[in-house]
């Protein structure tokens, strides 16, 4: 089973500072990184270092086509579906201070192109970050639908939130967005699963919280020296549609997720510190035991 991810492509350019600028002043930049990025693309990288399937569907610029980032998606193995836009390739902004805060300033750029390409059917889409016209259109289309605001959840009315969710399967999101979706919608946790077979909650180092329609499973974030948190939840939703493409259930896919992020965040960039399956494994096996039997 392949993951098809819908999403943004995106180079990142990551800046470190002691502390985050207060409005109207400026501090130095101790060090600046500049990386592969989006977090559509991110998943797909991270699926396919660990020797998963994915299709990457995004917009990109023109100045997309032979630049090193394409040609490394090529060179991996990652199936694109790209749309070309007369716009630069989206760029991301990330501040992240001493203390592991982060502002992020996000230019679409070729981004604004969505709803420009032709909505796909496909038989398990990831819908990322992105446009919500655009995401609505897929999730009406194809089979079986993970859906993810992140950030975006600002560019979404109640109206178009429902028209996502109520063709989607699986609610990917962390803390604040799930009490924001709670808000736009005046539901519940008990009504969203009425309607979703999973809700999936990140909670940074609180790990996250997989429901079902029977129960609710905690799951523990895997401790490491933190060097950069940026691309951890991408990290993590990789992990997991692994573990679903290879059959486990999915309170232990959401584990084999926290290993992923785990390795994110030990270097700086989204995909500089992606393991493979075996890395994976033995990781996990230290964090929560021997990996039970497949599903």
């Amino acid at each position: 089973m392949r993951t098809s991810v819908v999403g943004h492509t995106a180079i990142d350019f990551l800046l470190r500072v002691d502390e985050l600028p207060s409005p109207n002043s400026s501090v130095p930049v101790k060090k600046q990184t500049i990386a592969f990025g989006g977090g559509a693309a991110n998943i797909c990288v991270g699926i396919t270092k660990l020797g998963g399937s994915s299709e990457l569907i995004s917009p990109v610029g023109k100045d997309f086509i032979g630049s090193q980032y394409h040609s490394y998606l090529k060179e991996i193995g990652v199936e694109t579906s790209l749309y070309f836009s007369d716009k630069e390739t989206s760029r991301a902004y990330v501040i992240t201070d001493k203390k592991k805060n982060q502002v992020t300033y996000f230019y679409w750029g070729a981004s604004e192109d969505f709803e420009r390409m032709k909505p796909v059917k496909r038989e398990f889409v990831h819908l990322a970050t992105g446009s919500p016209i655009y995401n609505r259109k897929v999730a009406e289309l194809s089979d079986f639908v993970s859906f993810d605001p992140g950030q975006d959840i600002v560019n979404y009315d109640s109206e178009g939130l429902w028209g996502v969710l109520s063709s989607s399967d699986m609610l990917i999101c962390n803390r604040f967005e799930i009490t924001k979706i709670f808000s736009m919608l005046g539901m519940d946790m008990n009504e969203l699963l009425e309607i979703l077979k999973f809700v999936i909650v990140t909670c940074d180092a609180g790990g996250s919280i997989v429901y079902t329609h029977e129960s609710s499973h905690h799951i523990k974030a895997v401790e490491v020296n933190v060097v950069d948190p940026t691309g951890a939840g991408d990290g993590y939703r990789a992990g997991l549609f692994v573990g679903m493409q290879k059959g486990y259930d999915i309170v232990t896919s959401a584990k084999i997720g926290s290993v992923v992020a785990s390795f994110v965040i030990e270097s700086e960039g989204a995909q500089t510190n992606l393991p493979d399956w075996e890395k994976t494994l033995n990781r996990y096996k230290k964090e929560f035991g021997e990996i039970p039997q497949k599903s």
